[in-house]
């Protein structure tokens, strides 16, 4: 008794007609397929926006680390009637302009990594010499090489008394260690 009625489900069940033509079905998968794709849909703006404000933030510190070395490091002299004062102020000038310029290629090379690119030469061309190029393009993560070219360049000033220590650990907390993170 029990397996004739069994079987006359199952056969009911997976009747061609049964299948093809009963609304209940196309509604339930419907509703499935429906909320699949709007749940993959949020999560996937989830992720953009994620994506949106990280990016924004990285903007944030290497402006604000722009502006602190071209406010805080001085590229002058008290005394400005020595001859070597003024070749010390070309190059202390030319270091700054190379340390904002890293700055700029953190930027880049955040995203040529993250696109898993290599090239760095037809962005950094016009802002960097070609070995420091080079240097970036051999480092094994081109970031953290920037990263670490900048912190060499503050604490160097920090050592000359360009900089004050404070400032350094100022700099350091609030623009460099996010970028790291």
């Amino acid at each position: 008794g029990s397996s004739t009625m069994a079987n006359a489900f199952s056969s009911s069940l997976c009747d061609d007609e049964w299948v093809m033509n009963d609304d209940v079905v196309y509604n339930a998968l419907g509703v499935g397929m429906f909320l699949l794709l709007a749940f993959r849909a949020h999560e996937g703006y989830g992720r953009f926006w994620d994506g949106r404000k990280a990016w924004g933030r990285i903007k944030e510190c290497c402006r604000d680390l722009t502006r602190q070395i071209c406010y805080h490091i001085s590229v002058t002299n008290d005394v400005d009637d020595d001859q070597d004062t003024n070749v010390d102020e070309k190059q202390r000038r030319h270091d700054r302009r190379r340390a904002v310029a890293f700055v700029g290629a953190f930027a880049s090379t955040l995203k040529l990594t993250l696109r898993k690119e290599r090239n760095a030469v037809p962005e950094l061309g016009d802002i960097l010499c070609f070995q420091d190029i080079l240097n970036i393009e051999k480092a094994k993560v081109m970031p953290q090489f920037c990263l670490d070219v900048l912190t060499h360049y503050l604490v160097t000033q920090q050592h000359q008394h360009k900089l004050g220590e404070y400032t350094l650990g100022v700099m350091t907390t609030t623009c460099i260690a996010p970028l790291v993170d």
